[in-house]
C-alpha cells in the first residue's frame, strides 16, 4: 500500500480534488461556464498525459506516436472548449 502513497500521488489527488471543486462551482454559476471549464480541464489532462507518455516511452516509436495523438486530442479539446465558451457567451 505504501508504494502507491508517495508525494506525487498525494499531489495529483489534491490537485484533482481542487479541480473537481472548481468545476462544481463553475456549474453552479452557469452550465455553459461549467461545460467550457470541463472541456478545457480535460484537454489539459490529455495534453499533460501525452507529454508524460512521450517522456516515458522515449525509445519506442509506436508508443511515442500514441503519445503524440493523445497530446493532439488534448490540444483539440482545449481549442474546442475555448471556442464553445466564446460562442455560448456571445449568444
Amino acid at each position: 500500500m505504501s508504494q502507491f502513497l508517495n508525494a506525487r500521488t498525494a499531489f495529483f489527488v489534491l490537485v484533482g480534488l481542487t479541480v473537481l471543486v472548481a468545476l462544481v462551482r463553475f456549474f453552479e454559476q452557469s452550465p455553459i461556464l461549467g461545460t467550457t471549464a470541463t472541456m478545457i480541464v480535460l484537454g489539459t489532462a490529455f495534453a499533460g498525459g501525452g507529454m508524460y507518455l512521450e517522456d516515458a516511452y522515449e525509445g519506442d516509436p509506436q508508443r511515442q506516436q500514441v503519445a503524440t495523438k493523445v497530446r493532439a486530442i488534448g490540444f483539440i479539446l482545449i481549442g474546442l472548449g475555448t471556442l464553445f465558451g466564446a460562442l455560448m457567451l456571445l449568444l
